[in-house]
């Protein structure tokens, strides 16, 4: 497997997972909010390494989305989803007593899979060319 099929595969596992535990009861909706940002992180590596782009060791989205944006203007339009997207990773990694709710899941689900998809077919679009 080379580096960007490792990054495809990790970001579908992550993405896939969040979806899967989102409809379990119960459902622990830190951790598919945590596996929504991981997913979103890894397409958007996924798309610098297939700019030639050198991919930071970095978990911020915001950081991530200026780089893609700047090689890709389209992408602008997901600027605020990467925005709302990025604002719930310190709610998942630390207890701020802030816990992630239901309807909070459900939208990071909405705001991950825009942009998880949008920058999957441009990575798509790039392989065929």
């Amino acid at each position: 497997m080379n580096q960007l099929e490792e990054w495809l595969f990790l970001a579908e596992a992550d993405y896939n997972a969040a979806l899967w535990m989102m409809k379990s009861e119960n459902a622990p909706y830190h951790i598919v909010t945590y596996h929504l940002h991981q997913a979103v992180e890894k397409m958007m590596k996924a798309y610098l390494f297939c700019c030639n782009k050198e991919i930071p060791f970095s978990h911020d989205l915001r950081k991530l989305g200026a780089i893609i944006m700047k090689t890709n203007p389209e992408l602008l339009i997901f600027r605020d989803n990467i925005i709302e997207l990025d604002e719930y990773f310190p709610k998942i990694r630390y207890p701020y007593g802030d816990l992630i709710r239901e309807e909070m899941a459900i939208t990071c689900v909405r705001l991950a899979t825009e942009v998880y998809r949008s920058i999957f077919s441009k990575v798509e679009q790039m392989l065929k060319h």
